[in-house]
């Protein structure tokens, strides 16, 4: 028995073991080495030095996908398989050669970089004969806005390397044309020759483009009803060209109609001509009708209702005066409508004021006011619905909004509001349905929801928005609410409870795997990675695609940057991730003359040239000169040239170090005509702890003064010495960043903290040693409907002098003055203050130094407005304060501030400003205040 047994426990491991190994080469079998001599050598050679596993000798099925994958995402292939064959492997492929470039010839007055632009093509676009079709559309209609309308494109493929093409746009631009006459016909000889003179100005002598078609039918819209032809409906121009085709003839033919003239009657609070342009705005009116005095009546009186004059009526009648008909309007305003008491009628289980305050709260500012519209008021009560509904009183109704007018005052009235709230559904069950990756319980705790509690939409939503970020946080960057927009909360029959059912679809949990590069043809690989939030391994999250895209454009490079994964909804894991940017030209010339009202007049030039992107690495050279000459009375010629290096690098991190030099000769002093000879220095390197958060060390900053004279003259009538000294420091600033954009911010904010430390030590010389700390921020507010922009600024500043007190500081160069656009408007350069003015008997005197503890407070405050927004035009009130305080010298007012009204132009580069600021607390020497034309705002 026991040889048998032992027999048998022999066999039986044998058959295991033989099991075992059967099963593992059936599960994991090996392949042979790969065969590469069909492939093109350049591609072989780039593949095996990409793909090192392939020079392996034996492959298992994992170690096939992958490199299946890897050459995949390494050259796109429409169709790639492995092959086995006489005991070796075959990489069998399908690939359309990419397209390397794409390129413009012809357009020599149009920027390459706009056409790309335009074109809207990528390389991977470009591959598809549709999208090179569609592009050649858009050049054609951009070419054609600029007034080239015989412009001839064709595109063809140039072979530029194996499995690599060109994309090149052949232009011919061709003549362009110019609009040499417009006429109109149909309509009073007398009134054509005027029209046409108003129209001339327009477009006589412009480029002949969709645009500009557009324009002229606008200005001959506004003139034909300035002179009464309201039933005249502006047709196409008949187009007639020259012989060449650079020139073209507009033609407009009208078909007569009666003209009218329209008067307004009885108006008091109104003004005619304002009921006229901005009610009715008969400027631009077209009436489709010949009767179309009902359509303006209804117009007034939804105005007058609109303003609260709920007794308004009126009435109309035309009649004939020589060749013309006068409509008028015949107004009866009446007067304004109070509401005097709210009152609530109906089931509701709250206190009546607590309907009230809502009701007031979900009102426009008129209802507010207690003003009767009543379009308005039922809007008003609509929102209460809407907001009882969102609290899971689902069954609210509103049944009536009644008025009652006062016996005594029948411009007063008693409003009530009639609405049955019904009972508020709560919460029976909540299911999450498909969560592979959390439990259900550590869910419901994330969205915040609880069993048998009241429901509320508004939290349901924001438990939703809770639910899905915690996943996308995850690296569940495609996980979705299967059921979101339908069945996610089922009622019963009275809305009395709710079950919520929330049908999850996870996705997979991204994360990175290799990262793919598309579009920088000069910008290295290295540079765009070292921008991104992360790498190969990391998960991948929406926070972090967001953040990427923020630093990579905020280098300045890229106009566009779009990133996304090459397997995207699909359940692999481990994404091929793509990077598409679209690079800038690195080199930017700049240069510009001008003249301001500073000091009378002075001329301002300027030159500047730029590398932003030297050798691809993002490093940066620049240099920029400028100079301003008065003529008026300082007669003197000030330039200023700065130069300067970035490298955006600094030992393989996304620390800049920055070098500038600048040499500088301007008037320090117009009113004792000093002049500062300065050359300076400064190192320094930044560091983006984030998109919106950017630390600065100015390591060290050296600058050397010397201060004299303008003429000789002035040497010696204000005994100036020649003074020479330097001044070098080092100091920290930070930067918090968070405006919706650069130039015009709306909304947000930007706050900025210096601190900065300069002494002997360092190789200050002739200068006490000093402790100097800066702080402002700035606040942008949209109000009505973001139609006002609330803007703030808080500034403030802090020197205390350290150590022997020996030398002193100089106050121009490390206090502070107040005065002028940047700070207090209203002040002409020679206001400034504290005052350097010999005739203020409260001077700083020349060349002040101070050895005491000076600080500095200033607000600016701006309400700004559009003006006329189709023409870019807006406005602006504005109040400027501040005041300066130096310790043991006594300003009998010390605070200073001025109001002012300003206009602005909206540019590319910024708003052209042209503002007015009133002191409030004029000096007898002082003007009443001063005008300042620049470009910003801030």
């Amino acid at each position: 028995m026991k040889n048998q047994f032992c027999i048998f426990t022999r066999k039986f491991v044998f058959i295991y073991l033989f099991a075992i190994h059967l099963f593992a080469n059936e599960s994991d079998p090996t392949y042979p080495a790969f065969n590469f001599s069909e492939w093109p050598t350049e591609i072989m050679n780039s593949m095996l030095k990409e793909i090192p596993d392939l020079n392996q000798k034996k492959f298992s099925e994992e170690d096939l996908n992958r490199i299946l994958k890897k050459v995949n995402a390494l050259y796109s292939f429409e169709s790639l398989k492995i092959v086995e064959k006489s005991n070796q492997l075959y990489l069998v492929g399908h690939k359309t050669s990419q397209i390397e470039d794409i390129q413009f010839t012809g357009a020599s007055t149009v920027s390459t970089e706009e056409l790309k632009t335009i074109s809207g093509l990528s390389p991977e676009d470009a591959k598809s004969e549709s999208n090179v079709q569609l592009a050649e559309d858009k050049i054609r209609t951009y070419l054609k806005n600029l007034g080239y309308l015989n412009s001839k494109i064709s595109s063809k493929y140039e072979l530029s390397a194996t499995l690599k093409r060109i994309l090149v746009f052949q232009i011919e631009l061709g003549a362009k044309t110019i609009i040499s006459q417009i006429q109109i016909l149909g309509i009073d000889a007398l009134d054509q020759i005027q029209i046409e003179k108003q129209i001339y100005w327009y477009g006589v002598g412009q480029l002949l483009s969709d645009d500009m078609l557009k324009l002229v039918s606008q200005k001959l819209r506004t003139s034909l009803s300035t002179h009464g032809y309201y039933l005249i409906s502006v047709p196409s121009p008949q187009i007639f060209f020259n012989s060449t085709d650079t020139e073209a003839r507009l033609v407009f033919k009208l078909q007569p109609k009666t003209k009218y003239r329209v008067e307004i009657l009885g108006a008091k609070q109104f003004s005619h001509l304002y009921l006229a342009s901005e009610v009715l705005q008969l400027d631009q009116y077209f009436a489709a009708e010949t009767n179309f005095g009902a359509e303006l009546s209804e117009k007034l009186r939804s105005f007058y209702q609109g303003k609260g004059y709920s007794q308004f009526d009126m009435t109309y009648f035309e009649r004939k005066e020589k060749n013309d008909i006068v409509l008028t309007l015949s107004i009866d305003e009446g007067r304004k409508t109070y509401i005097q008491n709210i009152e609530f009628l109906g089931q509701f289980s709250r206190p009546e004021k607590t309907y009230i305050d809502t009701f007031l709260n979900l009102s426009s500012a008129k209802i507010q006011d207690k003003l009767w519209v009543k379009a308005e008021a039922e809007q008003s009560g609509k929102n209460l619905i809407t907001s009882l509904q969102n609290e899971g009183f689902l069954s609210a109704q509103l049944n009536r909004i009644d008025v009652k007018p006062m016996s005594a005052l029948s411009h007063q009235l008693n409003l009530t509001v009639q609405f049955e709230e019904g009972p508020q559904t709560t919460i029976e069950d909540i299911q999450i349905l498909n969560n592979e990756s959390y439990a259900s319980p550590f869910l419901l705790e994330k969205i915040k929801l609880s069993k048998n509690g009241p429901l509320n939409l508004n939290e349901f939503e924001k438990a939703l928005q809770n639910l899905k970020s915690f996943y996308y946080e995850n690296g569940f960057i495609e996980m979705q609410i299967a059921n979101e927009k339908k069945n996610v909360l089922q009622y019963n029959s009275d809305s009395s409870k709710a079950q919520i059912r929330i049908d999850i679809n996870e996705g997979a949990r991204v994360t990175v795997g290799s990262i793919l590069l598309e579009g920088n043809t000069l910008t290295h690989d290295k540079l765009i990675l070292a921008e991104l939030d992360f790498k190969s391994g990391d998960l991948l999250t929406p926070q972090k695609i967001e953040e990427s895209i923020s630093r990579l454009q905020k280098t300045g490079h890229f106009s566009s940057v779009d990133i996304s994964t090459l397997e995207s909804n699909s359940s692999i894991k481990e994404r091929t991730i793509i990077i598409k940017v679209s690079e800038r030209k690195p080199i930017l010339l700049t240069f510009g003359i001008g003249a301001t009202n500073e000091n009378e007049r002075t001329y301002h030039s300027y030159l500047g040239a730029a590398h932003r992107n030297l050798g691809g690495w993002g490093r940066g050279v620049s240099v920029r000169g400028e100079t301003n000459y008065n003529d008026v009375f300082l007669k003197f010629f000030e330039y200023k040239i700065a130069a300067g290096y970035l490298e955006p690098y600094l030992f393989d991190t996304r620390t800049r170090f920055r070098l500038n030099y600048t040499t500088q000769v301007n008037v320090s002093d117009i009113i004792n005509r000093k002049q500062t000879i300065s050359n300076s220095a400064l190192w320094s390197v930044e560091q983006d702890f984030t998109s919106h958060i950017t630390g600065i060390w100015n390591i060290y900053s050296i600058t050397n003064y010397v201060e004299k004279g303008m003429t000789a003259e002035d040497e010696n009538v204000n005994n100036y010495s020649g003074q020479d000294f330097e001044i070098a420091s080092t100091g920290p600033i930070i930067d918090f960043d968070f405006r919706d954009q650069l130039i015009n911010p709306q909304k947000g904010h930007f706050s900025r903290f210096s601190l900065e430390y300069a002494g002997r030590l360092l190789g200050s010389h002739k200068v006490d040693n000093f402790f100097r700390a800066t702080a402002q921020s700035t606040l942008y507010l949209p109000l009505y409907n973001e139609q006002l922009i609330w803007a703030n600024s808080f500034r403030g500043g802090y020197v205390a002098p350290l150590d022997e007190k020996k030398y002193g500081i100089p106050y121009d160069k490390k206090g502070f003055l107040l005065g002028g656009r940047s700070t207090i408007r209203g002040f002409e350069s020679s206001e400034f203050f504290p005052s350097n003015s010999i005739s203020n008997p409260e001077t700083l005197g020349v060349n002040y130094k101070f050895t005491s503890t000076v600080s500095y407070q200033l607000i600016k405050s701006e309400l700004r407005f559009p003006l006329l927004p189709k023409q870019n035009i807006s406005a602006a009130l504005f109040y400027d304060g501040g005041q300066v305080l130096i310790e043991g010298v006594y300003f009998s007012d010390s605070y200073r501030d001025s109001i002012g009204v300003g206009f602005r132009y909206a540019t590319p580069v910024g708003p052209v400003n042209l503002e007015y600021a009133h002191k409030l607390d004029k000096k007898p020497s002082e003007s009443e205040g001063a005008f300042h034309l620049s470009v910003g705002v801030f």
